[in-house]
């Protein structure tokens, strides 16, 4: 008999690969061309704009967790492996949103050529 469980039933929610994906073409887009926009300041905006929302989601999450959850189930959340692996991934997602936002701030005081 085959086990039809899903060991990660929440992946696609746990992953926003819609996010990583903005995250990964504004970087990768300012790697390889150079610009957006072809004004310095306005691709400094758009890439801190674009940092500040990809980094609101995880902080969101964050501030639930540690606002408004019971204690119990807080210490039963980080007790667990997918509670970890939770965490993680939201600390990786914030800790890439603020490298689209440092990527941003540096285009934004960059001078222009």
């Amino acid at each position: 008999m085959r086990c039809s469980r899903n060991i990660f039933p929440n992946l696609p929610i746990l992953f926003p690969g819609f996010r990583n994906r903005k995250k990964g073409m504004y970087v990768g887009w300012i790697s390889w061309v150079g610009h957006l926009t072809g004004s310095g300041r306005l691709d400094g905006t758009l890439g801190i704009l674009i940092g500040l929302y990809i980094c609101s989601h995880p902080a969101a999450n964050m501030l639930d967790m540690l606002l408004f959850m019971k204690p119990d189930i807080r210490e039963s959340l980080v007790a667990s492996a997918s509670g970890r692996f939770w965490l993680f991934l939201n600390l990786l997602a914030f800790f890439a949103a603020w490298a689209v936002i440092f990527t941003g701030v540096l285009r934004f005081i960059a001078r222009s050529m």
